[in-house]
């Protein structure tokens, strides 16, 4: 008996978070990233997993964007079939499926990308964020991991569980992922929901041309955010210790410091971003990173076959 939701077949697990999970599926020859919640706790968890859901796919259905995950479907009430003939009550969206997996993956297991080969990235990441904030959303969970590969490698933008219609300005649930957040989320006062994601899109930044995190906690009581506030030079010179020479570029270097503001007011907007001397420079032609991506995703590979 295989294991199924709707007329869905379920065939391979590709992650789960904390209370979801998301496999490949297929229903009448296509494949679908079918994410789902199992509906098994207390009558609150319950609510609260099912909001996500409900908050994705209102976002999802108002969003139509080629860098986007698209959705096909949306059901509250439905039943997970398992291989021992157990049934059990899930919620579940079908979204689109991206192949080649999370964007996370081949940076923190190949290795950090070129300046060149990341601002590919951010340029592309940038149209589907412009869009969803003309729409009047905010994401608030902007991440590595929710940046997902088509076949090609284009860029998805995914996973809206926690984004936000901004009725007003300011936000006021502490959300999203924890080195991500932006320091006034850290402080747990109203904030701007576009100036929070154009902060995650430094910390975004930073760590794929670096291969890591430039902070733990987006507080002054984090020394490394400390000092890039206070005494940034400082930062600079600790952050390329033992680092490929010039890996940090001096334009790279100013745009991470204005993205990472520790005032949101001073954090640049996508049209400013636009006209930055970091986002103006060289291009690599998109048959070039098919080819690089195409050898990390074979290192991604081999890495999976050792494992398991």
């Amino acid at each position: 008996m295989s294991i199924g939701i709707a007329d869905y077949t379920l065939h391979k697990k590709l992650g789960s978070g904390a209370s979801s999970e998301v496999w490949e599926a297929s229903y009448k020859n296509e494949r679908y990233a079918l994410k789902f919640v199992k509906m098994i706790d207390t009558p609150e968890k319950n609510e609260s997993s099912l909001q996500l859901f409900l908050n994705e796919y209102k976002a999802l259905a108002d969003f139509k964007h080629p860098n986007i995950v698209s959705i096909h479907d949306f059901t509250e009430k439905s039943v997970l079939r398992e291989t021992n003939g157990l049934e059990v009550p899930v919620a579940y969206l079908a979204l689109e499926l991206a192949t080649k997996g999370e964007l996370f993956d081949y940076v923190a297991l190949t290795g950090e990308f070129s300046d060149i080969l990341a601002r590919h990235y951010f340029k592309v990441l940038l149209d589907p964020l412009e869009y969803i904030h003309s729409k009047g959303y905010a994401h608030r969970d902007i991440k590595l991991e929710n940046l997902l590969l088509g076949g090609d490698y284009q860029l998805k933008l995914a996973d809206f569980g926690l984004s936000s219609l901004l009725i007003r300005d300011n936000c006021y649930k502490c959300v999203g992922t924890f080195d991500y957040m932006a320091p006034e989320i850290n402080a747990k006062i109203a904030y701007c929901g576009v100036k929070a994601d154009i902060f995650a899109l430094g910390v975004l930044l930073f760590t794929m041309v670096a291969g890591h995190k430039p902070f733990r906690k987006a507080s002054i009581q984090d020394k490394w955010y400390r000092m890039l506030c206070l005494d940034n030079e400082k930062f600079w010179i600790t952050a390329e210790n033992k680092k490929p020479a010039e890996i940090f570029s001096k334009e790279f270097k100013d745009l991470i410091n204005k993205l990472l503001a520790y005032k949101p007011e001073m954090r640049p907007s996508i049209k400013e971003i636009r006209t930055h001397p970091w986002y103006r420079g060289s291009e690599i032609p998109i048959e070039k990173v098919k080819q690089e991506m195409d050898a990390r995703h074979i290192k991604l590979e081999i890495l999976a076959d050792r494992q398991g």
